[in-house]
């Protein structure tokens, strides 16, 4: 859907071109909500948590809570963060400074913040499309091809259930008509992020397929806690790009939009600035596909 903010002829609608600049990504914003033990006061730190544009105060229904668990002794009492879902995604001791307390708490926070936006994340060209398939470490056999080689069975609503200690490989295929980097995310259930590929010792340069190539990709990993749902994110992009780079590294080169916004995710004063507010990005020909 295009939406214009002027009457224009219909003919010329019709014959017109549009050029995609920007891509608008949504905005970040996380919903906290507090639950408090009776016999322990709000914590002084609770305030400055909600100073945060990026941190919403909702006792309803919240993304995460932030709740006491008393112990044996007052020193024993303690702060937890919880998701909706159970996983513990942080805690300390009541005890501890409240400064020491908000500042673990807000990397957490942000941390999940991360994980929840890159699930949701949609970035789409038909230039770049790489698909992958999971594929049973012990199905791989010298001499059998690729297109023979099966992926795990999918429930009815598209999930694939794996045990703990399920061995699996990827196999990728680049169905856009350029060749294209790529790397592989694995997005956890309590929200955590992994780069799975490339490991630290490649150039993001060999990262490479060409179009109509299928690649069976010599890394295996293992399917461990924390038990949910995970996601497998393989973004590919028409040019190289690194997304294990510290902010503002890459030898010489600057990082492109998407490595610098990708690392900034998790930086505060990024997070201070665009929380709440929609995020942009510059088009590129970069597209993602997902496994779940």
């Amino acid at each position: 859907v295009v939406a214009i903010d002027s009457i224009l002829p219909e003919d010329l609608v019709l014959g017109a071109w549009i050029y995609i600049v920007e891509h608008s990504l949504g905005d970040l914003q996380l919903r906290l909500g507090i639950r408090l033990h009776p016999d322990l006061p709000e914590p002084e730190f609770v305030a400055a948590l909600f100073a945060k544009p990026y941190l919403l105060r909702d006792d309803r229904d919240p993304e995460i809570w932030l709740e006491t668990r008393p112990g044996s002794h007052p020193a024993a009492a303690q702060w937890q963060l919880i998701s909706r879902d159970g996983y513990v995604l942080d805690s300390s001791l009541a005890s501890r400074p409240a400064s020491t307390i908000q500042h673990r708490f807000l990397q957490s926070v942000r941390e999940y913040l991360r994980g929840k936006f890159l699930k949701r994340l949609d970035l789409v060209s038909e230039e770049v499309a790489v698909s992958f398939k999971l594929i049973p470490a012990d199905s791989v056999v010298a001499g059998k091809s690729f297109d023979s080689l099966p992926g795990f069975p999918a429930d009815e609503d598209g999930v694939i259930r794996l045990p703990v200690g399920t061995v699996l490989r990827i196999l990728l295929r680049n169905e856009g008509i350029r060749p294209a980097y790529f790397s592989l995310l694995d997005l956890q259930p309590d929200n955590k992020d992994n780069i799975l590929l490339p490991d630290p010792s490649t150039p993001p340069e060999e990262m490479r397929i060409l179009p109509g190539q299928t690649i069976l990709l010599r890394a295996s990993f293992v399917i461990g806690e924390p038990l949910g749902q995970e996601m497998f994110r393989l973004v590919a992009s028409s040019k190289p790009f690194d997304l294990r780079l510290s902010l503002g590294v890459r030898g010489a080169l600057k990082p492109d939009p998407f490595e610098q916004f990708f690392l900034e995710l998790k930086e505060d004063h990024f997070l201070q600035s665009r929380g709440g507010t929609p995020l942009r990005l510059p088009h590129a020909d970069m597209n993602i596909y997902t496994q779940t």
